[in-house]
């Protein structure tokens, strides 16, 4: 009786009143899960030197999923500062949160990854004789964030992680947009979770989908101190490492204002009359109802009026 009381005391003074940061504990657990799953998938492709991506593709977007069920009654479920970022360009959230849902995901993403390379150093040693390379044969810096394939220019670089970001929230606006198909709120993780996958299996290649600046950001800085150098950040003269941060930020913006010019400023004012919209609920209402009564006049061939009727 007394540890209850106590408990219940305890739970009133570490509970967390205002919305700033409640939000931005529960973008760091969903973040947090979001790496955790993607980081362990990466892991074990690269030193089990597998050279199929189907896995670990398929465990991001289950990932998705589990991380938009941890936290989407309490913050939305952005785990992304793009996502967070484009909700509030769109007005479905206030910015003041966006400062703190960025300093979540920041963190969950930091936290994952340690997390995840601390039971894995075996391994990783095993792999590449205790010896952190970023790139070549035994580079692992990749399992963590981001680094292009070697043909690939800076130009061509922002330009993919602008367009993979950009799809990611095109397809995810429709999803949460009341007016358009109306999907039910408990669909919402499905539905991303398959929108994110169909993003990383197709832009994938050049650089791992880069659609996440605090999934990068995050890793990158705990690979930085965890023993494989400043290239994580100098890598290219320091012409590259931004490109996850800035290139889907843009991607964002443009992806917003192409559903808003496109669909969202043509729904009907509210309160007003959508004829359209109206004729298509009559009808619906009408073939509902039960029993449904037809009448259908003929004439007969005396021109006599027979009545027909279908119940």
């Amino acid at each position: 009786m007394a540890l209850g009381k106590l408990l219940s005391k305890v739970a009133k003074y570490l509970k967390v009143e205002y919305r700033g940061l409640r939000e931005c504990l529960a973008e760091f657990m969903g973040t947090f899960v979001l790496v955790v799953f993607i980081t362990g998938s990466s892991m074990q492709q690269v030193l089990s030197r597998q050279t199929s991506t189907a896995a670990a593709y398929l465990s991001g977007g289950i990932g998705v999923m589990l991380a938009f069920y941890m936290c989407g009654g309490i913050s939305g479920g952005c785990f992304n500062p793009a996502v967070s970022l484009a909700l509030c360009l769109t007005g479905r959230k206030p910015w003041r949160v966006l400062p703190w849902h960025t300093l979540g995901q920041m963190v969950g993403a930091f936290v994952a990854a340690a997390l995840v390379y601390s039971v894995y150093t075996e391994a990783l040693d095993t792999f590449d004789g205790g010896t952190r390379y970023l790139l070549g044969p035994n580079g692992t810096a990749a399992i963590f964030c981001s680094f292009p394939q070697e043909y690939l220019s800076t130009t061509q670089g922002f330009g993919d992680s602008a367009l993979a970001t950009g799809m990611l929230i095109l397809c995810c606006l429709p999803v949460i947009d009341k007016r358009n198909m109306n999907v039910p709120p408990w669909f919402y993780p499905i539905s991303i979770g398959l929108i994110v996958l169909a993003i990383v299996g197709s832009f994938g290649f050049n650089s791992g989908a880069v659609i996440n600046p605090a999934k990068d950001l995050g890793p990158r800085v705990f690979i930085l101190i965890a023993g494989w150098g400043s290239e994580t950040f100098s890598f290219r003269d320091y012409n590259w490492f931004w490109i996850p941060l800035v290139a889907p930020l843009v991607g964002t913006v443009i992806s917003c204002f192409i559903y808003w010019i496109v669909i969202e400023n043509h729904w009907p004012e509210e309160g007003s009359v959508d004829i359209e919209k109206a004729s298509q609920e009559t009808y619906r209402a009408e073939s509902e109802a039960a029993p449904v009564v037809l009448s259908a006049l003929s004439l007969s061939e005396t021109g006599k009026i027979n009545h027909a009727y279908v119940t």
